[in-house]
């Protein structure tokens, strides 16, 4: 399966000998400075790409949101790419859990087998015990993609393994829905978010 994972600083590594054959070329003349002015050309033209870092991803936005209600000790669960980026924009004291289970260290998102893992973990497993141990009063923030349309098998796995941590708190007698959090039109990588409450 393909899947459009283009960005535009991928560029950066081959910029340099492109521009220097360029110059090379436009040096020359004749046919080397033609190659070279359609090689720049292709380079100026707006390409389809994943777009401008500044709308790449909304977990900022929702970090702030959430940060206001949450307290040391409370659960975030998302994503592991998700994870040091709400660690970092969070407030300190947090649990962090992955649809895999608990994450020992919030700042290092563990990629290592990680298909492998979404694939044979049930959140019944891993993460129920997690939102059972938190304290009434305590909340949980869940924060998963919105689906999207062709995904890798990573990127099914992990939507999948999401939703069913989300819906083990949203469906769980204990917790109320307190916030819920979408993401603005126009971010590359959109989240959502779901504050919840545990009652008793």
């Amino acid at each position: 399966m393909v899947s459009p994972v283009w960005s535009f600083r991928y560029l950066a590594v081959v910029m340099p000998a492109v521009l220097l054959l360029a110059a090379m070329g436009l040096g020359k003349g004749g046919r080397p400075a033609l190659l070279a002015l359609a090689v720049i050309a292709f380079l100026s033209a707006p390409l389809h790409g994943k777009g401008l870092p500044h709308a790449k991803s909304n977990v900022r936005s929702l970090a702030e949101q959430a940060s206001p209600m949450l307290r040391p000790g409370d659960l975030v669960i998302s994503p592991v790419g998700e994870v040091p980026v709400l660690a970092y924009y969070l407030s300190q004291g947090l649990r962090f859990a992955t649809p895999t289970g608990a994450v020992r260290d919030a700042r290092i998102a563990d990629w290592r087998d990680n298909t492998k893992r979404l694939e044979e973990t049930d959140p019944r497993d891993a993460v129920l015990p997690l939102i059972d141990a938190v304290p009434a009063g305590g909340h949980v923030l869940v924060v998963c993609p919105p689906p999207a349309g062709d995904l890798t098998v990573f990127a099914r796995y992990n939507f999948r393994r999401c939703d069913e941590a989300r819906s083990l708190v949203r469906d769980h007698p204990h917790f109320r829905l307190d916030r819920m959090m979408k993401a603005p039109p126009g971010v590359n990588t959109p989240a959502e978010g779901q504050l919840l409450t545990k009652l008793v």
